[in-house]
This record gives structure tokens, sequence and C-alpha cells, in this order.
């Protein structure tokens, strides 16, 4: 018995297709019939449905066993497109990517926090929608907005943990508010988390375990175990930020309550401070860089000691979870050398051979673009996730009359 069909011709061997299509590896049909059983009859009427809906794509030919070569289908990357926002301290960038999560577009604008999360989240929605009415015709509509901010994030409620850098922003519920604002799916998540994902995807894909440490305005790991990020039970996972640097003279309040919590003594606001009562004009991280340029030697000496005391709290995460990787990122990983210097120093002092051995350290390679990058690789996935597919295909496009007869025979 054939199964039932919509008024696109899509029955749900055609689901299961497009689900087989979202690893993004080309196949011809006969790979196709192959992997799934089908008939190549039923692959070729199925994979004609899927052109029409505007959910495939032939991307050139396959290998010839004598006869015309084949074509091979792929995931039309430009069938939906994802919604990305990032929040931070002092700046917000928003983007718009395909389903290969590549960037179509973006904007970058500075925020005040403090004004509040109406206030930003309404600019940072402006800029997002005006870069949505940009896009090209071919390019479908957003299926989710991804939003990264700089707190854990409770996975039960989607509010941001009191015990934050965003305390006044602690009883705002984000999802309800872009979600009525957008009238599609929003996932928040932490900046951390997103740029692990982004730096994970970019340039570490066959890495199972990676440590993504980022160093600014505040410190927060991202984490990358067996293949997937890892948020902890309830969204905590990774806030080293107030762990204690075992240093004796790192005594020094924290806005949680706590004194000698590592935020409090390596984050850029601490080593302003540091810097400042040692007589040094600092108040930015371009007079940082400046600094480091003209090879002041107590900016120098700041930055290492922050290092070692990152390096100190590292040493315990990297020796409970054996990764193949740990990457730094954050405006302050780019402040020289000072920094990771000190960071490798303590690691290979005090964690065990066999775990540094193996253990790759090194600079964000995307810099400013891991948590936007993040957010949408986040998006897409969501996207392409089993139980989503169905929904995808309830609201294809039927694309040109023109295109549904040029359909590769």
């Amino acid at each position: 018995m054939s199964q039932p069909q919509d008024a696109l011709g899509l029955d749900a061997g055609a689901v299961d297709l497009l689900k087989l299509l979202a690893d993004r590896t080309p196949r011809t049909r006969a790979e196709i019939a192959q992997l799934t059983g089908a008939s190549r009859s039923t692959v070729f009427n199925r994979i004609n449905a899927l052109r029409r809906a505007g959910l495939v794509v032939g991307v050139g030919e396959g290998s010839s066993t004598g006869g015309r070569p084949s074509t091979r289908f792929a995931l039309n990357d430009r069938a939906r497109t994802v919604g990305a926002m990032q929040i931070g301290r002092r700046h917000c960038t928003v983007a718009v990517a395909d389903l290969g999560s590549g960037i179509l577009a973006r904007e970058r604008f500075d925020i005040r926090l403090s004004d509040g999360p109406e206030i930003v989240l309404d600019r940072a929605s402006e800029e997002l929608e005006r870069l949505i009415r940009e896009l090209p015709a071919e390019y479908g509509p957003v299926s989710v907005i991804t939003v990264g901010v700089s707190s854990p994030i409770d996975p039960t409620t989607g509010l941001i943990f009191n015990v934050s850098p965003m305390p006044n922003w602690s009883s705002f519920a984000l999802e309800p508010w872009l979600r009525a604002r957008f009238a599609v799916d929003i996932l928040i998540d932490n900046d951390a988390t997103l740029m692990a994902i982004g730096e994970h995807a970019a340039h570490y894909p066959s890495a199972e375990d990676l440590v993504f440490v980022t160093v600014s305005n505040g410190i927060g790991v991202g984490l990358i175990l067996r293949g997937s990020a890892y948020s902890g039970a309830h969204g905590l996972a990774g806030d080293i930020g107030h762990l204690p640097v075992r240093r004796p003279d790192a005594d020094v309040p924290c806005n949680c309550g706590n004194t000698g919590c590592l935020v409090a003594v390596a984050s850029s606001d601490a080593i302003f401070s540091e810097l400042r009562s040692r007589g040094v004009q600092v108040e930015n991280a371009q007079d940082l860089f400046a600094l480091v340029r003209d090879g002041d030697v107590t900016t120098a000496h700041v930055l290492r000691r922050a290092g070692r005391d990152l390096g100190d709290v590292l040493t315990s995460c990297v020796t409970l979870l054996n990764p193949s990787v740990l990457v730094v990122g954050g405006f302050l990983a780019f402040a020289g050398d000072h920094l990771m210097a000190g960071i490798r120093e303590v690691l290979f002092a005090r964690s065990i051979p066999h775990i540094t051995d193996s253990l790759t350290i090194a600079k964000t390679q995307t810099e400013r673009e891991a948590s936007i990058t993040g957010a949408a690789i986040h998006g897409a996935l969501w996207t392409l996730r089993q139980e989503n597919i169905t929904r995808l295909l309830a609201t294809a496009p039927v694309v040109a009359a023109r295109e549904a007869l040029t359909a590769v025979r």
C-alpha cells in the first residue's frame, strides 16, 4: 500500500529522505535507494517532490558507470534561514544564516545592559528584522532564532540566574518576549556554550571533548562532551567564574558575596582595577592592547598573573574532563601572549603528563565570530532535528513552475 501524501506529494518516506540528506552529504538516487531500501522509482518521485518543495537541490554529478553521469542531491541550505542574536555586556550582534550555518548578514552595535531587557531587545529585534527584510528572495523564512547571553540560563524556566553579570535581567522572560515579536521558536543559551559550538564546528570537528573558556568582562566555560554541547542538569556547567583561586593574596570581594572568585581577580574589570591601583592608566581594551604593544612591564606582570589564576582553575577542569582541546577566547586572549603563557605555565606544572601530552591549548580562531557562528549552527541543527523536519516539510513553499518542470529525470 502506498503511503499517504500531502498536497506537495510528500509522504513519510520523503521525510526520512530529507533526514538522510540533513547530514549535507550529496548523494545520487542510486545511493539513496541503497541506503533507504526504497526502489529507484520511489526515490525518483520523492526527490522530485522535495525539489518542488524547494528543500532539495541538485549539486553536481556523481561517478559514471558508463551511461549519463547521475546527479547528486543535497539539502537546499536556502530553504530556511536562522536568526542569531548575541547579547554581550557592552555590545550586541545580530545575524541571519542559512541552514549550512553560513552567515548571510550581520550587524554589531553598542548597548547598555542597564537600560533593561525591553529596550535592548527592541533595538536588537529591529536590527534583526532589517537584516531579514534585506535578504535576497531566494532565501526561505526564518525557522528559529538563537539567542546567546553572558549568563547561565535555567533550562526549566528559561530565566537568567540571579548570580550573573546581568542581575537586572534575571526575572525577565526572554523567550516569550521574542516569540511574540517574531512568531518563531526561540532558543536561548549561554554565550560560552555557543562559542564552544562555533569553535568546535569551524576548527575542531573531530574533537570529541572540547573546553572553551572565554575571558573578558566575565569568565565562563562552554563544553563539548562526546561531540555535543553540555550545560549540566540546571544549565550551570562551566560557570567557573565563581570558583576560588588558591593564591593567598587573592581575597578580593566578588559580587556573589564570596571572596577570591576567579572572576574577581582575572576578568578584564579586575585587571583594569589592578593596573590602575599600580598607577597604570587604562580604561578599556584599546588602552590595554596599547600597553601590551608598548611593552609595559606592569601590564605584562598583571596579565601573566591572571593567566596563572586561570590555569589554577582550568587544571581542575582538564583533569576532571580530560578534553583533547582547550580553547581560550574573549578579548583578553588577544592582549599579547602573557595570559596564555600564564595558563600554560600552571596547567603543565599541575596536571599529570598523560593529560597535557595530548591536550591542544590554543587561542580561538574565530575571535568575535565564535558566539554568533555557534548560535547559527545551533539553530540550523535544531531546524534539522528529526522532530522538526516534519514541520519543515509541512510549511515548505512550492518552487516556481519552471523549476519544477526542469526536475532532473
